[in-house]
């Protein structure tokens, strides 16, 4: 096919595009099929264009197939629509490059499609804003539109892709963590929800600004939306983690030792941490999408990872359905954030809360969540975290894999938390063995630890934990 381009005025002429995507419908089936369910006679300025789209229509309505050109002049009775049809059908589309014809038919159909749902939208809030409750999802999918004619995997015919798909693993961000990145393949996967299930004043919060402070030493993009603690709170948690100072100590710390201190994580660390707080119930997966995209605009900013803190602060899409309950409103949410992750690209990471008989106990399970039972089927894998009180004292975590996307399940393990500089690091990691028939590693909690061991524990745990901590951070602070 020649190579030839068509002049600059054809090309800047939205007339032009208007003729060209009418001729495609009659001639090029999988631009047709695409088209078709979005196609209004409205989308198009040319009155004589209207009308053979509303026959085109009409027609496929009708006789329930889509019309040829000589099958339309018998159904139009308008002469001068049908000479307009014929005068679009003269195009010769074969003077140009195929590809770059339909990328701009493609382009200006998608044009045409968001400043519909523009107009919609101005049109509904004049008349009452609910109306327009839906709008936002339908320009998402005018946004979306594509000519892609991909109908997905042949499993038999298409040995290459197959093989690739066995062989590719998904992008992964390492929660810093040895045994949750083995067990769970690697890390937190691209386009997937992991959720932490923990009782009140346990750590949610604590947890993922753990995972948060260890991907950006990984040099990751991170966004974290918080809904319980504000913007300040949250940071604070971050710089005691990231700059090896007790969180009641930061007051003290003073402010020569603390920018010393910050320049060096400036100097490793090469991505940003972006911080956002939203009142409680007050924003959808919706509102992150436009943040997401505002964060590119003006910071070129585009995270590897993200924290909500936490999923059950949101509220659903458009306008809020008052006859479905909070557990079917819940997993809704759930589906929408990791909907966003699917979009973007990046692992969603949240936290659930146990219910009244979850909060002491020493092992949780799907069960014991709070707040919906719906948001854990939406989940790709979800841990539980307990802290009895020798656990608490011994500066650990009893924690167990409950839900997996990628591999085990039901696999139980320890984890050290240092409360005071808000981190986590892995227990006894040196010693960590997986098999396919996995056995716990040592630290493992079986269901309490007993007094022996946890004299053991505290016996060497401050050492131990500083040890350990700058090994993981690979931080070095004198």
């Amino acid at each position: 096919m020649t190579e030839t381009v068509t002049t600059e005025e054809q090309v800047i002429d939205p007339i032009f595009f208007e003729k060209m995507l009418l001729k495609l419908l009659f001639v090029n089936e999988d631009v047709r099929d695409k088209v078709y369910p979005h196609l209004k006679p409205e989308l198009f300025d040319v009155f004589e264009h209207q009308n053979i789209v509303q026959d085109f229509l009409a027609y496929k309505e009708k006789y329930e197939k889509f019309a040829k050109v000589s099958e339309l002049k018998l159904y139009s009775k308008d002469k001068e629509v049908f000479e307009t049809l014929l005068d679009v059908m003269k195009i010769d589309e074969t003077e140009f490059n195929s590809s770059q014809l339909l990328d701009e038919v493609e382009s200006f159909f998608k044009e045409k499609l968001i400043w519909n749902d523009i107009n919609a939208m101005v049109d509904a809030l004049k008349e009452d804003v609910d109306k327009a409750a839906d709008l936002p999802d339908k320009m998402r999918d005018s946004f979306s539109f594509s000519f892609d004619t991909s109908v997905g995997l042949d499993f038999i015919d298409d040995f290459d892709t197959l093989y690739e798909a066995i062989h590719n693993h998904d992008k992964t961000v390492s929660s810093g963590i040895k045994i949750i990145d083995q067990i769970i393949d690697g890390g937190f996967h691209e386009k997937s929800i992991t959720l932490f299930l923990a009782g009140t004043n346990v750590g949610k919060t604590l947890v993922q600004c753990a995972f948060g402070c260890n991907a950006l030493l990984a040099n990751k993009n991170v966004l974290y939306i918080t809904f319980e603690e504000d913007e300040k709170k949250i940071s604070k948690r971050f710089v005691s983690n990231l700059l090896d100072i007790e969180i009641n100590d930061l007051k003290l710390v003073s402010r020569e030792k603390l920018k010393a201190k910050h320049d060096k994580i400036k100097k490793q660390v090469s991505e940003k941490l972006i911080i956002k707080e939203y009142p409680e119930g007050t924003i959808s997966a919706n509102h992150i999408r436009n943040l997401l995209k505002e964060l590119e605009m003006k910071k070129k900013f585009k995270p590897d990872i993200v924290f909500v803190d936490y999923i059950g602060c949101m509220n659903p899409n458009g306008k809020v359905n008052t006859n479905i309950n909070s557990n079917d409103t819940l997993r809704l949410v759930t589906g929408q954030v990791r909907a966003l992750g699917m979009e973007f690209g990046f692992p969603v990471i949240s936290a659930m809360q146990a219910n009244r008989g979850g909060i002491n106990s020493s092992e949780l399970d799907l069960t014991d969540a709070a707040d919906s039972i719906g948001q854990a089927f939406k989940a790709d894998a979800i841990f539980s975290i307990t802290q009895t009180d020798e656990l608490k004292e011994a500066g650990l975590y009893n924690c167990k894999l409950i839900k997996s996307r990628f591999g085990l399940n039901s696999y139980k393990f320890s984890m050290g938390v240092d409360v005071p500089k808000m981190r986590l690091f892995d227990w006894d990691d040196d010693n960590i063995e997986l098999s396919s028939t996995p056995k716990p590693p040592p630290g493992v909690q079986k269901d309490i630890v007993d007094d022996a061991a946890v004299k053991m524990v505290k016996s060497g745990m401050k050492d131990n934990k500083d040890v350990k901590r700058k090994k993981l951070m690979g931080l070095n602070f004198k």
